[in-house]
């Protein structure tokens, strides 16, 4: 029985294991380590990852990405007629790099370990166990995101005493943590983040900016020219990392749009999310009681620290040179294979030990004597605190039944937070009503995010308890198993590869004209024919004849530079057909 670590990521997810003294990254089916975060619905089935990915601009309506910034929210995904909650589509990422992980080690999954933003509350983290839950997997251990890229960090060098920065800027979400380094522990300070803010605002505004200067209203595009659009804007800002300079592209109808977009100009029209970063990265530090001086490396991980402006702008915050960290986008799976190995009492890294802390800070209310209609925070476990961490208070009311209203948050007045549970004494003993009562609050907070509370009435030794995951209706026993029957019941469309061919051929003829769409058609009819044989041999051969081609032909369209190389296979194909 194996334990996988899964980075979970907005934009694309990995599976890590601890296997022969260091971490392995597996890969899926189709060869790749990266598994994007997209499914899709095809004729009542389910696509994960790379083919549900091509069919985000070809079937807009049947497709999603971007679900993990809502996790832990009441929200629904309508594909076609299936609704999906955030978990639900998770559950079905989750699912598939299990069950690719198992194909992989070629034994089951005992259990895995998942990495969320550290920014991420505790409707959010409880989100996610459910969606691992839901997978039909078991996930005792979440792991900010952060102190798993520290620890693969400090895995590299453990000779000296180091204060970092990481600065974990994903394709969704960025999160900030400060820490600490000595010898064998790896100690985080503080964390600050920002749940909203991520590669894809990039790509937004680089989309917007190009409506801007082509007279198009970025507002009134329909979800297939948006999916387009976005799309080339990825595109150009993934340029812009290896050029300074590049022109994109959009056709919509008839009409063709072009914009020469530079470094310079992302710079400037993107000013608003670097001040966004900045302002999360100074409240790390300060929290963490230290001056940008203290810091002795910046880590900047993630796949939109890999954009030259981004590492250009940490160098001129902290004055220091930052290098672009090797496998910066996997440093994160890096850091779980490792976790991996700790869990399971690994000699080589049994004795590291990762501390973590408290992402937000937790309460209750209390009276508000100046404005008593508006209940003042009193706070309990500060953000930043250690875990495991409890601390008890005492309390003075005169209500027979004392209750306390639990929040998490930063705000000074109660309602400023988030409500995420509710305790009553009740049953207290007659001869003390009406008389004032002295309770003892105790939080206890654990490193998963559990929080338990306990009031106890000090007089009378008289308690009462409460478990709190989650403030939104946490799922119970039975509804976890009712969801799970019915994520059984959907079926995945098998074989992906071919998948992988048929929804690349549907996205080219989508986004082309005039040959290049007629032979994407040619491609794609000749393609679903041969599947019609049945013919494990032909299949396989027309596939790994067909697909580089449609590669070609899709850096043709993504660049709108005709590249002849993929003239030659055709015609060599087309022959070979006949």
């Amino acid at each position: 029985m194996a334990i996988i670590g899964i980075d979970l990521g907005t934009t694309n997810s990995l599976v890590a294991v601890w296997k022969d003294g260091k971490t392995q990254i597996l890969k899926n089916k189709l060869g790749d380590e990266m598994t994007p975060s997209v499914v899709s619905v095809e004729d009542g089935k389910i696509l994960v990852g790379k083919p549900a990915k091509e069919r985000l601009v070809t079937h807009p309506e049947l497709t999603v990405s971007g679900f993990k910034r809502y996790m832990g929210m009441k929200k629904e995904f309508h594909l076609g007629d299936m609704v999906f909650s955030p978990e639900e589509l998770s559950s079905l990422v989750i699912a598939k790099l299990v069950e690719d992980a198992e194909a992989t080690l070629g034994e089951k999954v005992e259990e895995a370990i998942i990495s969320v933003p550290a920014y991420f509350n505790n409707d959010q983290r409880f989100a996610t166990k459910t969606a691992a839950k839901l997978a039909g997997i078991t996930c005792n251990r979440i792991v900010n995101e952060p102190s798993a890229a520290a620890l693969a960090c400090r895995m590299q060098d453990m000779s000296v005493e180091q204060t970092f920065l990481v600065v974990d800027f994903g394709g969704g979400t960025l999160d900030v943590s400060v820490v600490d380094c000595f010898e064998n522990i790896v100690e985080i300070q503080s964390i600050a983040g920002d749940n909203h803010l991520g590669g894809r605002d990039f790509d937004e505004v680089i989309a917007k900016k190009f409506c801007e200067e082509n007279g198009i209203d970025f507002n009134r595009l329909t979800e297939v020219e948006r999916g387009t659009l976005l799309r080339r804007a990825e595109v150009c800002k993934m340029e812009l990392s290896k050029t300074t300079s590049t022109r994109m592209h959009f056709r919509m109808g008839e009409k063709e749009y072009s914009l020469e977009m530079t470094e310079d100009i992302l710079i400037e029209i993107a000013g608003n999310l670097l001040l966004r970063l900045k302002k999360v990265m100074s409240k790390a530090i300060k929290d963490s009681g230290r001056t940008p001086r203290d810091i002795t490396k910046v880590l900047p991980i993630g796949g939109t620290c890999q954009m030259p402006m981004i590492r250009i702008y940490l160098a001129y915050l902290f004055h220091k040179s930052v290098d672009e960290m090797p496998s910066g986008d996997r440093i994160v799976a890096y850091g779980l294979g490792t976790y991996c190995g700790i869990k399971m009492q690994n000699k080589d890294v049994k004795d590291v030990l990762l501390t973590d802390v408290c992402p937000f800070s937790l309460g209750t209310e209390v009276t508000n004597y100046l404005e008593p209609i508006r209940p003042i925070m009193s706070v309990m476990i500060e953000r930043n605190t250690v875990l495991p961490a409890k601390i008890s208070q005492v309390y003075h009311t005169t209500s027979d039944i004392p209750m306390f209203n639990i929040y998490q948050g930063e705000g000074y007045y109660a309602e400023e937070n988030v409500k995420i549970g509710f305790l009553a004494l009740d049953d207290l003993p007659d001869d003390i009503k009406g008389m004032r009562k002295h309770i003892e609050l105790i939080f206890a907070y654990d490193i998963n995010g559990i929080l338990e509370v306990t009031a106890k009435e000090l007089s009378t030794g008289q308690e009462s308890s409460v478990t709190i995951v989650s403030a939104n209706n946490p799922l119970s026993a039975d509804e976890i198993e009712e969801k799970r029957n019915k994520m059984k019941q959907i079926g995945f469309v098998e074989e992906e590869e071919n998948q992988e061919v048929i929804a690349l051929a549907s996205r080219i003829y989508e986004e082309s004209v005039g040959s290049i769409r007629d032979r994407a058609d040619y491609l794609l009819q000749m393609f679903l024919n041969i599947l019609q044989s049945n013919s494990p041999i032909r299949i396989r051969k027309a596939r790994e004849q067909i697909l580089p081609i449609l590669r070609s032909m899709e850096l043709y369209v993504n660049t709108d530079v005709f590249d002849m190389e993929f003239e030659d296979d055709f015609e060599e194909f087309e022959e070979e057909d006949k």
